[in-house]
């Protein structure tokens, strides 16, 4: 599969900060998490700062995967709405899974204040609106729920704040205090670095082959590619859609191919209030976000992937769909800030991934019983980098003998 195509901003802004050796000789630790993205790389930092003697391992280059492309749009705000989770799950259910997103912004701003590296985070507000007058029913129906239960939400309409937003708006959300941005990748870096500090050993370029679950005896042992071994109490992994090749009869989600493109610098962009986060209703949806430089990205345009082997999974730069979907992103850009005139030559950046939905929006935490001594973190949805703190916090606690009943609200049978 390409999981990533395109000149991405993230690492074309960043040379590699470090390479880490590949693993040439059998180790034992206490933990070993499998995968050298931001997941894998929040977790280890969590592990090895709870004193926990930690391996982290990555197959290719750490955060040269999905993270590289990632928005990195650090949202509270679910992808399944909080009326819809209510129907599904229950109030109780729908409100815990948006305040826990909500308390991992604060979760990772904290972190990051303790990093050699400020990762560009920010915080900002977030705007979730339609342009059609037929959605503005079911969007107060969720503007009123949020607010009942706690949440710092605005309800906005164009006639009413045209001074602040440049485009069409029929009914919107604009929330404060639950959303944010970063770079993915120096964030990932920065993780390492602290983590290292803290005794974690990482190997990257270093294939896990196989996973031998001996739970007789409390271990477990992988294998890599090139027949070494490591022996641990618990592996977490941490692999994004990979991991789907260790549960056994679920689908864990839907793959999908995301785009997006970035402008040059704006010093100023009429219409956009405080440069907040910016996303429609519309399925799939547009989403905007600024950067630390000035520079717009505007993502969305999904195209449904279906299996590993299909075209979009594999999709090549050259196929004429890259071009159809960026173009419509571009036109996109030009509805929303159209005093800014962007054009083609206004393009800097573009690229395209593959991610993991699920049908609730919900990520996956937790453990399967064919695997005990295996833990997963798999961050799918919109919400990646926000669920995965949230599930290394979990998992940490559940490692060191404290099982949250959070972690019913990510099991794999929900």
């Amino acid at each position: 599969m390409r999981y990533v195509a395109g000149n991405c901003l993230w690492t074309a802004q960043t040379t590699v900060p470090k390479q880490y050796p590949y693993l040439t000789t059998d180790i034992q630790t206490e933990v070993v998490v499998i995968g050298g993205g931001l997941a894998g790389a929040i977790t280890a930092y969590q592990f090895a700062k709870a004193g926990i003697q930690t391996v982290l391992v990555e197959r290719t280059i750490i955060g040269y995967l999905s993270t590289r492309a990632s928005t990195s749009i650090l949202q509270y705000e679910i992808d399944t709405n909080m009326v819809q989770l209510q129907s599904m799950y229950g109030i109780d259910t729908a409100v815990r899974s948006f305040q826990l997103c909500f308390d991992a912004v604060s979760d990772l701003e904290q972190i990051v204040q303790t990093l050699d590296d400020d990762c560009e985070f920010s915080r900002s507000p977030c705007l979730y609106y339609s342009p059609k007058k037929n959605d503005v029913r079911w969007l107060e129906r969720e503007f009123n729920l949020r607010r009942k239960h706690g949440f710092p939400v605005e309800w906005v309409q164009s006639e009413e704040n045209n001074e602040h937003f440049s485009f069409p708006i029929a009914g919107g959300i604009l929330s404060t205090g639950g959303a944010g941005m970063v770079n993915p990748y120096r964030l990932t870096h920065a993780l390492l670095r602290a983590a290292e500090k803290a005794g974690v050993q990482i190997y990257e370029n270093t294939d896990i082959d196989k996973i031998y679950d001996e739970s007789s005896n409390g271990q477990t042992k992988v294998t890599t590619q090139h027949g070494f071994h490591i022996t641990a109490k618990k592996i977490v992994i941490c692999t994004g859609y990979e991991a789907k090749n260790l549960i056994r009869g679920q689908r864990l989600g839907s793959l999908a191919r995301t785009f997006n493109i970035v402008t040059k610098p704006y010093s100023e962009v009429p219409g956009w209030y405080d440069r907040c986060i910016i996303r429609d209703t519309d399925e799939p949806y547009t989403y905007v976000r600024g950067t630390k430089d000035q520079r717009i990205i505007i993502g969305g345009e999904d195209v449904n992937a279906g299996g590993a082997s299909s075209k979009i999974s594999n999709l090549d730069d050259e196929d004429p769909l890259v071009e159809q979907q960026y173009s419509r992103l571009l036109t996109k850009l030009q509805e929303l800030f159209p005093h800014l005139q962007v054009q083609h030559s206004d393009i800097e950046f573009r690229y395209h991934a593959l991610f993991n939905n699920t049908k609730d929006g919900l990520p996956f935490i937790g453990q399967v019983n064919y695997y005990p001594n295996c833990y997963f973190n798999l961050g799918y949805g919109s919400n990646g980098i926000l669920s995965v703190l949230t599930g290394s916090k979990l998992l940490l606690d559940l490692y060191q003998g404290t099982r949250s009943p959070d972690l019913d609200l990510f099991d794999f049978q929900r």
